[in-house]
C-alpha cells in the first residue's frame, strides 16, 4: 500500500485571485511539469486554457493530451504564477518536484513526508 504525500496549497487565478480554492497537492516525485489540475478545476477557478491539446506519455506509458493554462500558487504563504497542465481528471491535483525545488521544499521519501525549508539565519562574524 503507497502513500501519497500530500502538501497544502492555494491555486487561484492569477488575473483575479480572489477567484481560489484551498486544495491538498500530490507530490509526484517523478513529474516533470510543475502542476497538474483537472479540467474541473481550472473551469471553477475560470483559468484561460490553450484552444490546441499537447500530449504526454506517463511512466506506465499511459498517453494523454493536455491543455494549458497559468495559475498563481501559494504554498506555504509563498507565491507564484506559472504554467499549469490541464486534464480531463486529476483529483487530488499533482505538484512536481520542480516547483518544490522553486519553494525549497524536500522530500522524505521513506517518510513520505515533505520537509518544510530550514530558515536561514546570517552569521556576522565581523565583531
Amino acid at each position: 500500500m503507497t502513500k501519497e504525500i500530500l502538501i497544502r496549497g492555494i491555486i487561484a487565478n492569477p488575473k483575479r485571485p480572489k477567484i481560489h480554492k484551498v486544495i491538498d497537492f500530490c507530490v509526484d516525485t517523478g513529474a516533470e511539469g510543475s502542476v497538474m489540475i483537472s479540467q474541473q478545476l481550472a473551469k471553477e477557478l475560470n483559468l484561460r486554457l490553450t484552444k490546441a491539446k499537447d500530449k504526454v506519455i506517463l511512466a506506465d506509458e499511459t498517453r494523454i493530451e493536455y491543455w494549458s493554462g497559468t495559475a498563481y500558487i501559494i504554498i506555504s504563504g509563498e507565491g507564484i504564477v506559472l504554467k499549469v497542465d490541464v486534464v480531463e481528471k486529476c483529483d487530488p491535483p499533482i505538484i512536481g518536484m520542480d516547483l518544490l525545488d522553486l519553494f525549497h521544499f524536500q522530500i522524505d521519501v521513506r517518510k513520505k513526508m515533505v520537509l518544510k525549508p530550514v530558515r536561514r539565519i546570517k552569521y556576522d562574524s565581523a565583531e
